[in-house]
This record gives C-alpha cells, sequence and structure tokens, in this order.
C-alpha cells in the first residue's frame, strides 16, 4: 500500500465524526448538566480524504455570544504511525497529540499560559458524540506532584439534519 493510501485508511477512524453538529454545552459540576452553552460544529474530510477538519464556534447559553471560534485540521504522518492536531482557537495556534481508537479520539495540545487542555471525543453512534473538555492541573501537598485532570465542561452534540 502506497503512502496515499496508507493515510486515507489511517484517517476513516474519523468517520464516526463526519457531518453537521450541534450540541450543548453542560456544567461539570455546579448545577450539574445544566445547559451554559451551545457549539456548532462541521466536520469534514479534505484533500482526498488525508486529513480530517473540524471548524466550530461556540456560544454563550442564548446562543448570541461567541466565546470560542475554531479551527483543526486531523492528520496522519505515516512514516512516524502518528496522529496530530494542529488547532487554531481563538486566534491561538498549537499542535498536540492525538490518540484514536475505535469510535474514540483524545486529544492532548497547549493553551497558551493556562496549560494543557485534553478533550475526548466519543463516537455514540452516527447521530450523536459527546465532548468531554479538562484542564490539567498537579496537586499538591507532601506527596510527589502528580498531574490530575479536572473537568471543564462537557458538550453532547446531535447531528443537524442535511437536505
Amino acid at each position: 500500500m502506497d503512502s496515499n493510501s496508507k493515510q486515507v485508511e489511517a484517517m476513516r477512524a474519523f468517520n464516526f465524526l463526519e457531518g453537521c453538529w450541534r450540541g450543548e454545552k453542560l456544567s461539570p459540576e455546579q448545577d450539574e448538566g445544566a445547559v451554559i452553552g451551545v457549539a456548532i460544529d462541521e466536520c469534514r474530510y479534505a484533500f482526498g480524504e488525508r486529513v480530517f477538519t473540524i471548524s466550530g464556534r461556540g456560544f454563550d447559553v442564548t446562543g448570541e455570544v461567541l466565546e470560542i471560534d475554531n479551527f483543526g485540521v486531523f492528520s496522519f504522518d505515516v512514516d512516524r504511525g502518528e496522529y496530530t492536531l494542529t488547532s487554531h482557537v481563538n486566534g491561538n495556534v498549537g499542535k498536540g497529540h492525538v490518540e484514536v481508537l475505535s469510535e474514540k479520539c483524545i486529544r492532548v495540545f497547549p493553551r497558551g499560559k493556562d496549560g494543557p487542555v485534553r478533550i475526548t471525543m466519543l463516537g455514540q453512534g452516527n447521530l450523536n458524540w459527546h465532548e468531554t473538555i479538562e484542564q490539567r492541573s498537579m496537586t499538591s501537598g507532601n506527596k510527589p506532584p502528580e498531574i490530575v485532570w479536572i473537568p471543564s465542561f462537557e458538550i453532547k452534540f446531535k447531528a443537524i439534519p442535511t437536505s
């Protein structure tokens, strides 16, 4: 199999995300499950299915105030056998590691002075997927510090029908 074919084959792991999606942004702790915003994502293949793009916008609960504007490109390096994501969020650019499992994608990338963020995307059939966003933190105290991931919010996406 040539390099392009290997790349296309590897990118099929993102099939569960392809389409247009609307999601409710949910609070992880206070008022657990309370809707605190909305998100619209469009996920598509590009360049002969050799890369996968996500274009998304996040709004406040009214749907009128833009809070997050992002664009990401997932790619697969055939020689290294690794997925990466180059992400553009609210004017910041980051490149991070991506782990892809069956209908699941975990990406970790830097986010300025606030430290890295981890996003887990989990497919739930062809009509839904779930995204959890966590902020990295370090424990403190008498023990050696450990990395912990603290939930920031989650988004439950549903497919937007196309005609």
